[in-house]
């Protein structure tokens, strides 16, 4: 298959490529680790503890992904990590319709919002440089960095059962939702495999006739495993990707949580209307940015995860109004 485990330092600091649907792009995959505290401090929320007859009762619904392996479960929830209880009007993720998105139990929300409050400068540093781009992407990230709606846009998803293995991964490029996209891996493990190249033609060069990805040595499948606290920073909107899942049982269950930008289908229309150039313009300072968050010695902002304390210090502040 022309898999290559996760890589090291040095790889992960060189300029990667992926295929979006305006051709090669430069990608980058950053890797944290939450603090053990932290992650258990999640994993005791009921959202990721219930029992699977509770399932329902806390937001989930079954979804199908891989309808000839009828004996992996998934189960899916779409919430909201705004500092509100009150729901909010934005895009169903999977489905892609607006409707009332229910707010995340509150030891999440505090969380997403204590992890944007640390990387308060990170941010603001993108949108320091949105604010000087023209076209309707650089516009509707702005709007939604400016009104805290990064990382707010949450799916939760839970596998159990058989297995889908790195043949059976089913590969995808997300939405324009994911293009600062953050995951966080809670029980169980998995596999991330995504396609991407140092070399910006071979992206486009290794698809077939009917526009499937092939295999060569200068484009090639990482593997990025992911166990509990394991989390990982990037753009999946601009690179093929896929899971692979191994056989579990009920007790050893795969939760994970994808954190997307909050946008609504009048935004996603705007996106719509921006020319290749002006997206550009926005994918190279997203993807400046996830690098540069990973070593002050490249200048810019560091972006990091949040300490319980700080998680804490938001949950006490929120519980008021909630």
């Amino acid at each position: 298959m022309g898999l290559r485990q996760s890589r090291s330092r040095n790889d992960r600091e060189e300029h990667m490529y992926g295929k979006s649907f305006i051709g090669a792009v430069p990608v980058h995959f950053s890797q944290y680790t939450l603090n053990p505290h932290t992650l258990n401090y999640l994993q005791d929320c009921p959202l990721f503890s219930s029992n699977e007859n509770e399932l329902e009762s806390m937001g989930y619904c079954k979804a199908i992904d891989y309808p000839d392996i009828p004996e992996h479960v998934y189960y899916e929830a779409y919430m909201h990590s705004l500092p509100t209880h009150n729901t909010y009007f934005s895009m169903h993720s999977r489905n892609g319709y607006d409707f009332e998105k229910p707010a995340a139990p509150l030891r999440v929300v505090s969380f997403c919002e204590a992890l944007r409050q640390i990387n308060d400068d990170w941010i603001k540093g993108m949108i320091k440089q949105l604010e000087g781009m023209s076209g309707a992407a650089a516009e509707v990230y702005c709007k939604l960095l400016s009104e805290g709606r990064l990382f707010a846009d949450l799916s939760v998803q839970l596998h159990f059962g058989a297995e889908i293995s790195h043949e059976r991964a089913a590969f995808h490029n997300d939405g324009p939702n994911s293009l600062l996209h953050l995951a966080l891996s809670i029980h169980g493990q998995r596999s991330l495999l995504w396609k991407g190249s140092k070399d910006k033609d071979a992206v486009m060069s290794n698809l077939d006739r009917k526009g499937w990805f092939t295999f060569s040595e200068s484009y090639n499948t990482y593997e990025e495993k992911q166990v509990p606290g394991s989390v990982y920073l990037s753009s999946p909107f601009l690179v093929s990707h896929g899971v692979s899942y191994p056989i579990c049982d009920w007790e050893d269950r795969i939760v994970a949580v994808q954190c997307r930008c909050l946008l609504s289908t009048q935004e996603l229309s705007l996106l719509r209307e921006t020319s290749e150039e002006e997206w550009m313009s926005v994918i190279e300072l997203v993807t400046t940015a996830i690098r540069n968050g990973t070593s002050s010695e490249q200048g810019g902002n560091m972006f990091r995860l949040p300490t319980l304390d700080e998680v804490e210090s938001v949950y006490s502040k929120l519980c008021e109004d909630w």
